[in-house]
């Protein structure tokens, strides 16, 4: 949050459009992990997680995930490499890696990231999940600023980065 109260507001945007751009037949498959620093002055009380719970609930198919350990505090790299463990602990076996401010416009997104990992797999004769494949980000079209990646990528590296990477610059 940064200490500004703003982020509810944009926090209800991201998450709302993110469950909006996933087909309603894909929801129950579809899980959300959200981390919260802790010591934030704004997300790390008990009201703030309960706020956080009610407004998960009200969109529906996500599951909200409890804050991480002091030591993340402003590493994002650290933070989302926590959250895709627990995704994948969780039996996912894709997840996207997204910033509270991101909005996805995107409807059925997701079979779009599978078709590109079938291709890699078909063209490279790779096994499925090998490789990483980018959300387009209408801000930023000339990098590929959210990942996408399968369990593979964990099970074979044992990590999501190096731990020398603590923000995405």
């Amino acid at each position: 949050s940064r200490g500004s109260d703003d982020i509810w507001s944009r926090l209800e945007l991201t998450l709302g459009k993110l469950v909006d751009s996933v087909p309603p037949s894909h929801r129950p498959n579809t899980r959300v992990h959200i981390g919260i620093d802790m010591q934030d002055p704004v997300l790390d009380t008990d009201a703030a997680r309960e706020r956080i719970r009610s407004m998960l609930s009200a969109l529906g198919g996500v599951h909200f995930a409890p804050p991480l350990v002091p030591a993340y505090q402003g590493k994002l790299c650290w933070i989302w490499a926590a959250l895709a463990e627990q995704a994948v602990g969780a039996g996912a076996d894709l997840f996207v890696l997204l910033g509270d401010d991101v909005v996805v416009h995107d409807v059925g997104w997701q079979a779009g990231v599978e078709e590109e990992f079938a291709d890699i797999a078909a063209a490279r004769a790779l096994p499925f999940g090998c490789g990483c494949v980018a959300l387009r980000d209408a801000s930023f079209p000339c990098f590929p600023t959210f990942p996408v990646l399968h369990r593979f990528h964990l099970d074979v590296f044992k990590a999501l980065f190096p731990p020398e990477f603590m923000n995405q610059h």
